[in-house]
């Protein structure tokens, strides 16, 4: 069973750990994740970032708007997080509040992905989002062909909200967005 544990250390950074049995303990991560404010050298780093087979279809280098909005300083301040274990980046947060509603993107290096640690990630984002903000409910944009990560979300209590076409990488693409209230089932510790 996973447990969760939210904690502000002096620096108001919030830190969130999860202590889990199989998947994470067998690969020696103690999945401590630090969301902190995005910078140069981080935002460099998930630029080139590069996933295998069909999840190339996240490279950043693929879609030229995304890849200037990450490296683009303007755009970090309460929307860009990098995720950090012990100081090292593992991942990357996206925030976008409307209307009620907070747009989440995640994103786990390449390395870490397929390892089973997506669904204690996306928790700990959730968490972060809502010590700082107040909204409804959650959203989340995902490629329709992402199966690994509409399965994680579905665990979490996503539910399809609208498919739409998004224009991307050069075309348009199939991508769902799936929704969930703020608060409730999947996000107690």
């Amino acid at each position: 069973m996973r447990k969760w544990d939210c904690r502000t250390d002096r620096r108001e950074k919030v830190t969130y750990s999860s202590y889990a049995e199989g998947t994470m303990d067998s690969l020696g991560v103690d999945m401590r994740v630090e969301f902190v404010p995005m910078t140069e050298k981080w935002a460099r780093e998930i630029a080139a970032w590069h996933y295998e087979g069909s999840y190339s279809f996240y490279d950043l280098e693929n879609d030229p708007e995304d890849l200037r909005e990450i490296l683009d300083p303007e755009s970090w301040p309460d929307h860009y997080y990098a995720a950090l274990i012990e100081g090292e980046l593992v991942g990357e947060l996206y925030l976008d509040l409307t209307r009620g509603r907070m747009l989440l993107g995640l994103g786990l290096r390449p390395d870490l992905t397929g390892k089973g640690l997506g669904g204690e990630y996306v928790k700990a984002g959730m968490e972060f989002s809502l010590k700082k903000h107040s909204f409804e409910a959650f959203d989340i944009l995902v490629w329709e062909e992402n199966e690994r990560a509409i399965r994680v979300y579905q665990s979490l209590g996503f539910a399809l909200r609208e498919r739409r076409m998004v224009d991307t990488n050069g075309g348009r693409f199939p991508f769902l967005v799936m929704s969930r209230p703020a608060h409730g089932s999947h996000l107690s510790p």
